[in-house]
C-alpha cells in the first residue's frame, strides 16, 4: 500500500468518527446537563485545465493540462483537521504526474501533521520546504516544543537539458529528522534547533543504460544542522534578536578519504555526522538591534553567511558575504508621508579563498505621500554598486571591475468621484541602468526606461468600466537600441446582474530596433467570471498573441483555460 494510500484512508477513518462525534453529540438527550457537541467543517476546491497552441515556434506549454487541488478542515469542538491534496498533469512540459496529500488534526495545544506538510524553525535551518512523514508541534503556554520526521524532495529529481528538455530521473531517498523547542513571552524569545538530513544510499541504483552526463551529480549527501534564535526587549523602545545556524554538510558519503574541505570539525560535531574529504562545516547568522520612538524605527543589522554554507532544508540563498546595514522607517504629517530606508556595505571573501574581494553597497529608499485623498505619489530609488579587484595580479588589470546599478521609479494616481461616474489618472515611471566600469574588457551595460499613462472611467448606472492606456519602453544594450511603444484599452462589464463579469484586454505595441521598424506584437485576452451559488465560482480565460519580427521569425500563440473554484 502506498504511503498516499494510507494518507487516505487514515483521512476517511478520522472524517468517519468525525461525522460519529457528531452524530452523537446532537443525538444527546435534551437536559440541561447534556452538552452538544459541536461539529463544524469548512474547505475549498478548484479544478481546471488549459489548452495550449502555437504556430511558427515550438511548444513552450504543455498542449493539455489539468489539475485539482483542494483542502478542508474538519473539528469537532477544540479538535481541529485540515486535509489537503493536490493533483496535476503536464504531460509534455515534465512527463511526471504530481500529486501530494497531507492533514494536519490540532486539539487543544498540540498539532498533528501526516502527509505532505510545511514545518519552519528558522531561515538558516529549516524553512520553506514541505517535507512528508509526520511532525507535531506542542504549544504550552509560552513553550514551544516541535519534532519531525520523514522524507524530503530532492530538487535534482528533475534535471533540464537544451537537447530533450526537463525530465524526471532516479534519486536518492532523502531522509530527515529534526526538532525545535523555545519559549517565548513578547519580544523576549530563546529557541534551539536541530536537524539532520541524509540520502539512502540503498535507494537508488544506476540504470543499465547509465549516462555519466546526467548521473555525475548523484552522489549521496548527509547535513546536520544546528540552530538557536533568541532575543530581548527593553521596555517599548528597543529590541534585540540574533538567529544563527551551524551546518555540517558531506558532498558525497562514498568518498573514502577522511578530512574537511575548511578547517577542523570539533570532536562533538564529528559524532553527528560522515566527515571525509567532501565536507564542510560552516556558520550563518543574522543579529539586529531596533530603536522605536513613536512612528520612527531605527535600526542596524548584522549578517553573516560563510563560504560553503548550505542546508539540504532551507531553499538556495547566497553565501560568503557580509553586511552592515542601516534602517530607517518613520511617517510624518498625520502618517501622509511615509519613509522606509535603507543603506549598508557588502563584502564577500570572508575566508580568504577567493583570488579576489568584492564590495557592495546597498541602498534602499522608498516615500509614499499621500496630501489628499484623491492624490498619491510614490518614490523609490535603490543603488547597488559592486567593485572588485585581483588579490594576486597587481600589475595586471584584466580580473578588475566595477559594475553600478540604479533603478529609480515614480508614480502618481489622482481620482475625481461623480455622481454618474469615476474617474481615475496614473503615471508610471522607471528608470535602471546596469553599468560596467571595467578598464580592460567591457561587460554587458544595460539602460531601460519605462513610462505608462493610463484612464479608468467607471460608470455607475450600468457598472461598466473602460480604461485606455498609453505604454513606452526603451533598452539599451549591447549597442543595439531597442523601442516599444503602444497603446492598450480595457473594458470590464458585469453581466446577468452581477453574477457574470465579462472583461476585455487588448494592447498593440510597436516595435523599434535602432531606429529601424521591426514589426508589431499584439496581445488580446478575453475572460469571464461567474458565481455558481453563493460560493462557488466559474473562471474562463482566452488569450492569443501574435508576434511580427524581421529579424526573428513570426508567432502566434494561443492558450484557454477553465477553472472550477468553490469554498464551502
Amino acid at each position: 500500500m502506498s504511503g498516499s494510500t494510507r494518507i487516505v484512508l487514515l483521512a476517511l477513518g478520522l472524517f468517519g468518527w468525525l461525522m460519529l462525534a457528531g452524530q452523537s453529540g446532537a443525538e444527546a438527550p435534551a437536559d440541561t446537563t447534556a452538552k452538544r457537541i459541536p461539529f463544524h467543517f469548512r474547505g475549498s476546491l478548484s479544478l481546471g485545465g488549459e489548452l495550449y497552441g502555437i504556430e511558427g515556434r515550438d511548444n513552450r506549454r504543455s498542449p493539455w493540462s489539468y489539475y485539482a487541488q483542494g483542502r478542508l478542515q474538519l473539528g469537532v469542538g477544540k479538535f481541529s483537521m485540515p486535509i489537503s491534496f493536490a493533483y496535476r498533469d503536464r504531460q509534455f512540459s515534465y512527463d511526471y504526474t504530481f500529486n501530494r496529500i497531507g492533514l494536519s488534526p490540532t486539539l487543544g495545544i498540540a498539532t498533528l501533521h501526516l502527509g505532505w506538510r510545511n514545518m519552519s524553525f528558522s531561515p538558516y535551518t529549516f524553512s520553506g520546504r514541505t517535507f512528508y512523514g509526520i511532525g507535531t508541534e506542542i504549544k504550552p503556554g509560552n513553550f514551544y516544543v516541535g519534532a519531525l520526521y520523514g522524507e524530503i524532495q530532492n530538487p535534482l529529481a528533475i534535471r533540464d537539458s537544451l537537447v530533450t528538455g526537463a525530465s524526471l530521473i532516479p534519486i536518492f531517498d532523502r531522509k530527515l529528522y529534526g526538532a525545535k523547542v523555545g519559549f517565548r513571552s513578547g519580544a523576549n524569545h530563546l529557541e534551539l534547533m536541530a536537524m539532520k538530513i541524509w540520502d539512502d544510499e540503498s535507494s537508488f541504483d544506476y540504470p543499465d543504460d547509465y549516462d555519466l552526463q546526467g548521473y555525475n551529480v548523484l552522489t549521496p549527501k548527509e547535513n546536520v544542522v544546528l540552530g538557536v534564535n533568541t532575543g530581548f526587549g527593553i521596555g517599548q523602545v528597543f529590541d534585540f534578536a540574533v538567529k544563527t545556524g551551524f551546518s555540517g554538510f558531506t558532498n558525497d558519503l562514498t568518498d573514502p578519504l577522511t578530512g574537511v574541505i575548511n578547517g577542523s570539525v570539533p570532536d562533538q560535531i564529528e559524532e553527528l555526522y560522515t566527515v571525509n574529504t567532501s565536507s564542510r562545516l560552516s556558520f550563518a547568522g543574522d543579529a539586529t538591534l531596533n530603536l522605536r520612538i513613536k512612528a520612527t524605527r531605527l535600526g542596524v543589522q548584522y549578517r553573516r553567511v560563510e563560504p560553503f554554507y548550505t542546508t539540504l532544508a532551507t531553499n538556495f540563498f547566497a553565501n560568503d558575504l557580509e553586511q552592515y546595514t542601516f534602517n530607517l522607517t518613520t511617517a510624518a504629517f498625520k502618517r501622509k508621508l511615509r519613509l522606509n530606508g535603507r543603506l549598508g556595505i557588502e563584502r564577500n571573501n570572508l575566508r580568504e579563498y577567493r583570488s579576489n574581494d568584492t564590495e557592495r553597497i546597498i541602498g534602499r529608499l522608498q516615500l509614499a505621500y499621500k496630501p489628499t485623498p484623491n492624490w498619491n505619489f510614490g518614490l523609490n530609488y535603490s543603488n547597488y554598486q559592486t567593485s572588485a579587484e585581483t588579490r594576486i595580479l597587481s600589475l595586471n588589470d584584466t580580473l578588475r571591475f566595477v559594475s553600478v546599478s540604479n533603478q529609480a521609479g515614480f508614480t502618481a494616481s489622482w481620482l475625481r468621484r461623480g455622481q454618474s461616474r469615476d474617474l481615475n489618472l496614473s503615471l508610471y515611471t522607471n528608470y535602471q541602468n546596469i553599468d560596467d566600469q571595467s578598464a580592460v574588457e567591457r561587460l554587458t551595460d544595460l539602460t531601460a526606461y519605462s513610462a505608462a499613462l493610463s484612464a479608468a472611467w467607471r460608470f455607475k448606472h450600468s457598472e461598466l468600466s473602460i480604461g485606455p492606456n498609453i505604454h513606452y519602453n526603451r533598452y539599451l544594450a549591447s549597442n543595439r537600441t531597442q523601442e516599444r511603444w503602444g497603446l492598450g484599452l480595457t473594458v470590464a462589464k458585469p453581466l446577468i446582474g452581477d453574477r457574470l463579469l465579462g472583461q476585455f484586454s487588448s494592447s498593440i505595441s510597436q516595435n523599434d530596433i535602432d531606429g529601424l521598424r521591426d514589426g508589431l506584437t499584439g496581445i488580446h485576452s478575453l475572460r469571464f467570471r461567474l458565481r455558481v451559488g453563493e460560493k462557488g465560482q466559474i473562471s474562463w480565460y482566452n488569450s492569443y498573441r501574435h508576434v511580427d519580427s524581421v529579424i526573428r521569425s513570426a508567432f502566434n500563440e494561443w492558450r484557454s483555460s477553465l477553472r472550477y473554484g468553490l469554498r464551502f
